[in-house]
């Protein structure tokens, strides 16, 4: 900002607007023992034009009466303070001047030209002043903005854009934005934006909406950084030279700032641009500082909201799935004796008739049909089994690069049946953990049927390990056709395949809820499926 500017520079740019070369030359001495300032003259209301729009002074002193207009003139619509000299003073005159803005109204002789360097230094005080209430007001109206944009709203995006207006109208920046941090695809995504021209609104919709990763852009960098950024030239961030604020608007400036939760995790951030940001000072940081220190205690709250709506579902899932397994374990000895029974008899009348000539191809097929039937409704009751069980585990220090090796040693077949790919990005010495090796097993192994089924036609299944001090996170990421939106696939009877049960992805979340993880899925339609499975290096219980 320009006033950042300013605060940096020693010396003092005045702009005198005065026709009477004796007086100019009288006023110039003045000045004479103070090096610091620089005096420009201007001899009529054109000339201290031009000379504002070549660049802003730190003050002008300007003659009530000049050739071509008055100076009062030169104090509508100004950004800097003004003091108006008169040869004869008038009453009607100062009121004028003082209600156009003028700082102070002086009428000329030799005492008050030699004292003219103390009216510019209580003038230029009196302009600090006022702009510093001016800004306070605007910090106090934002925040107060701030409060009611949150107050009134159910999320940090419904909220964004009032905050951002807000924030705008206060620093006077022309374009700002609202990052969230998507932890699980490790990106920023926009989730708000506010420009104060139509221009811009138009070339931001026209370039979508963007997306950064860490260190990329002004955004992305600001992330990686972990601290406030100033850009001044787009080579400072080369990543935003594609943006269309960017290149097609000048808007070569930018400055980011992080929002942090409590304990210190960067869940969003701001970013601002200007054909001229400057060095925001510490009445910027403190506003921004205030304001995402409110954002926290929203989102906290947010996240205490849906950490407790999650409960409830999974309550209402367990509560509904033990029912269903209590059911199921009722019924199991009943359906599964009959059912044993049938395969085996079907077996046995298999292999009679493979014995028999000119059988009936169609007896032969009915056959495949039935037993290929039993099979599925044995392992249905066995899903509907293991929702019954309250998931006793063996635990046991499991190595889980040998189970991972395990797991693909008993997948290779169907992965090269159905020309799936298989890329492995697993560190060895992934740590130990405490688990149940054959349930963990059972979980991956489900994983993996439901990616080679994702991609009928081939594909590839990407399977990264990684850990940080309390987790291990293992992605299981194919290039399937995705899932439908609105989909849950972790409630019981959600699928989408065609003889699915909808019940393996809720077995599996509740195997890894009795190990103190969880699973998560993102997906985009046509783009893919990621399956997130997060292990605790060290259980609570």
């Amino acid at each position: 900002m320009e006033s950042a500017k300013k605060a940096v520079r020693a010396e003092r740019r005045i702009l005198l607007v005065e026709d009477d070369e004796s007086h100019a030359e009288l006023i110039k001495r003045a000045f004479e023992d103070r090096p610091a300032i620089i005096l420009t003259v201007a001899h009529r209301i054109d000339q201290a034009i031009r000379a504002l729009q070549e660049g802003m002074p730190d003050m002008v002193i300007a003659d009530l009466r000049l050739p071509d207009g008055r100076g009062i003139d030169l104090c509508r619509g100004k950004d800097f303070p003004i003091v108006i000299m008169t040869s004869q003073g008038s009453e009607g005159d100062a009121v004028e001047a003082m209600r156009a803005g003028a700082l102070d109204y002086i009428v000329k002789s030799d005492l008050m030209f030699s004292e003219l360097p103390h009216v510019v230094d209580r003038a230029m005080r009196e302009w600090e002043l006022e702009r510093a209430h001016a800004r306070a007001t605007r910090q106090l109206q934002s925040q107060y903005e701030v409060a009611s944009a949150l107050a009134t709203s159910v999320s940090l995006e419904q909220a964004g854009t009032r905050i951002l207006e807000s924030i705008c109208h206060c620093v006077e920046w022309p374009l700002g934005e609202l990052w969230r941090v998507d932890e699980q695809a490790e990106v920023l995504r926009r989730v708000a934006f506010y420009a104060t021209e139509t221009a811009i609104v138009r070339v931001e919709t026209e370039g979508g909406e963007p997306v950064f990763a860490r260190g990329e852009g002004l955004p992305g960098t600001t992330w990686a950084k972990g601290a406030q950024l100033s850009i001044l030239h787009p080579e400072d961030a080369p990543a935003e030279r594609r943006r269309p604020v960017i290149s097609r608007l000048g808007l070569r400036c930018g400055y980011g700032f992080p929002i942090r939760t409590s304990d210190g995790r960067i869940f969003a951030l701001f970013s601002f641009y200007a054909q001229d940001i400057g060095h925001p000072n510490g009445d910027i940081e403190r506003l921004l500082s205030t304001i995402s220190a409110q954002l926290d205690v929203f989102a906290e709250r947010q996240r205490e909201q849906e950490e407790r709506r999650r409960l409830q579902r999974e309550l209402v899932d367990r509560e509904r799935l033990a029912a269903v397994g209590e059911t199921a374990a009722t019924l199991a000895h009943e359906i599964g004796n009959p059912l044993n029974s049938m395969y085996m008899h079907a077996q046995l009348l298999q292999r009679r008739l493979a014995r028999l000539p000119d059988v009936d191809p169609k007896i032969t097929q009915g056959l495949e049909v039935l037993l290929a039937e039993n099979v599925r409704l044995t392992n249905l009751l066995h899903d509907f089994r293991s929702l019954s069980r309250r998931n006793a585990l063996t635990l046991v220090p499991t190595d889980m690069n040998d189970l991972l090796d395990e797991l693909f040693a008993l997948e290779q077949p169907l992965l090269d049946m159905g020309a799936v790919e298989v890329v492995r990005e697993i560190p060895p010495g992934l740590p130990t953990i405490l688990g149940d090796a054959s349930k963990l097993k059972q979980v991956f192994m489900n994983l993996v049927k439901n990616a080679i089924e994702a991609m009928p036609t081939g594909g590839r299944l990407t399977v990264t390990a990684t850990t940080d001090e309390q987790r291990l996170l293992i992605d299981f990421t194919d290039t399937g056709a995705g899932l439908p939106e609105g989909i849950d696939v972790f409630e019981a009877f959600q699928t989408t395949k065609a003889a699915g049960t909808g019940l393996g992805l809720p077995v599996a979340r509740q195997v890894l809820a009795a190990h103190e993880g969880t699973i998560g899925c993102s997906s985009t339609p046509g783009g893919g499926t990621t399956f997130r499975v997060v292990l605790p290096l060290h259980r609570r219980g």
